[in-house]
């Protein structure tokens, strides 16, 4: 059958020269997608997904309906803490289905879905063009369980015509940073990062907590076992929070007022154009594009598009000599091992297509790519550039439930501020934060509440 040709969107075709490349890629990478399924098959593939409308996979479907025009789909919509209880009592009606990094990890017995995720090793899928360490951290005993879509990252939008205007430059390291942070705060600007004050810490802080551990082995083990040994190593990178609060870098009441924890308003917010830096991972930055022509203020008819201005997004500068990265896998796609055998071919078909299209599955979704040498979204361009002081890419080693305790423990303290006259949330110092922390693990996985 004659391959039909997707066409993006006038939208997104007048943003493909905003594409940046990583780099020139290696040919023995580049792989088109050939059928392999007899043109005439037929079935109806189940999909569980997160999202209400998730155009990247209604992309990758519509091209595999034209290679295959008898296959239908049904998206399935549920969530990251549904899809277990999903599989678990209707296991033979989901073929192909959305997990989450926790759903790989058998400590995690609420969540865990080893049980159900096919053997993709042997499925004939490529993946040579996609970063080894993703592979490992979707994969289950050695073998490859589901298809990476994008990966993840916590970091920073800034203002650059904001910047260019006061005569600063992004910073390079963390020294830099807290002097940019003064001189934003001596000019007037209040509070110069705003994000949600339930994740500003997390996100701010998360690449630095996760390097110190694939750095220090023992580090890790004394933290998943809850030991006092952990505490003082760790406390430093809780202690940070302190200081962004005492040197007035942010203002947890204010973001609690403004922000809260809807990324919504604090894109809005940051749209204005008086917000020098923004904190977010990258799947919030994936939801800027589409708000630039949405009201910054319900009931007015002002938008970011009557006022534009550049932004862009970058790794932290929180390191001694450049930026911390952290990056890992956002979600991804596996099939049911109890789908059937008809449709379990069909679906590891489809899974093969989608391998071939992650550059654009992560270019419609505003999300960096897994791929080894793909382009970015326009937003990212400069990230390419930074000097980075420590990095890692999740190949699983490092448990996820790890950074599901660090943004508990932070809240705690968060919350001790906005609420602190109520008794249900008591003052609590970075400290016992830190404590808090460490003691959420007992013997290698989260401790069990009392």
């Amino acid at each position: 059958m004659k391959r039909s040709k997707f066409i993006l969107p006038l939208v997104a075709l007048s943003a493909v020269s905003s594409l940046v490349s990583c780099g020139e890629g290696n040919n023995d990478d580049k792989h088109e997608f050939t059928p392999t399924l007899s043109g005439d098959v037929a079935g109806t593939i189940y999909v569980a997904g997160f999202m209400s409308r998730f155009e990247s996979y209604e992309e990758a479907r519509n091209i595999f309906t034209d290679y295959y025009p008898n296959v239908n789909f049904e998206y399935v919509k549920t969530d990251a803490n549904k899809v277990a209880k999903l599989l678990k009592t209707g296991k033979d009606q989901i073929d192909i289905f959305m997990y989450g990094r926790h759903h790989l990890n058998s400590l995690l017995t609420d969540s865990y879905l080893g049980d159900y995720f096919t053997d993709l090793s042997e499925a004939n899928i490529h993946t040579v063009h996609i970063d080894e360490n993703l592979i490992k951290e979707n994969s289950l005993n050695g073998k490859l369980v589901g298809i990476p879509m994008s990966r993840l990252e916590s970091g920073i939008c800034y203002n650059v015509d904001l910047f260019k205007k006061l005569g600063l430059v992004f910073p390079e390291n963390y020294d830099e940073f807290k002097r940019c942070l003064t001189t934003l705060k001596n000019k007037g600007y209040e509070a110069p990062i705003q994000a949600s004050y339930a994740t500003i810490f997390s996100d701010l802080l998360e690449g630095k907590l996760i390097n110190a551990l694939h750095e220090d082995k023992t580090l890790l083990n004394n933290l998943l076992n809850g030991r006092d040994e952990a505490i003082d190593p760790l406390f430093p990178i809780f202690d940070e929070m302190r200081v962004f609060i005492e040197n007035g870098y942010t203002d947890i009441k204010l973001d609690y007022t403004i922000h809260k924890s809807n990324y919504d308003q604090a894109i809005k917010n940051f749209f204005k154009g008086n917000v020098p830096f923004w904190t977010a991972n990258v799947e919030k930055v994936s939801g800027m594009q589409k708000r630039e022509s949405e009201p910054l203020v319900e009931g007015e008819s002002a938008t970011f598009n009557d006022n534009k201005f550049e932004y862009k997004y970058m790794r932290l500068p929180i390191g001694e000599k450049g930026a911390i990265s952290y990056d890992r896998t956002w979600y991804g796609f596996a099939i049911n091992k109890e789908s059937s055998d008809e449709n379990k071919a069909i679906s590891k078909e489809f899974l093969r297509l989608m391998a071939t299209r992650l550059d654009e599955m992560a270019y419609t979704k505003g999300m960096p790519t897994v791929t080894k040498e793909g382009a970015n979204f326009s937003v990212y361009s400069d990230m390419k550039n930074q000097k980075i002081d420590k990095s890692y890419t999740s190949d699983g080693s490092i448990p996820s439930f790890i950074e599901d305790n660090f943004g508990i423990a932070i809240t705690k303290y968060v919350n001790g501020i906005v609420k602190e006259n109520k008794v249900e949330n008591p003052t609590i110092t970075t400290k016992e934060a830190c404590t808090s922390f460490v003691k959420s693990f007992k013997d290698g996985s989260p401790a069990k509440s009392e």
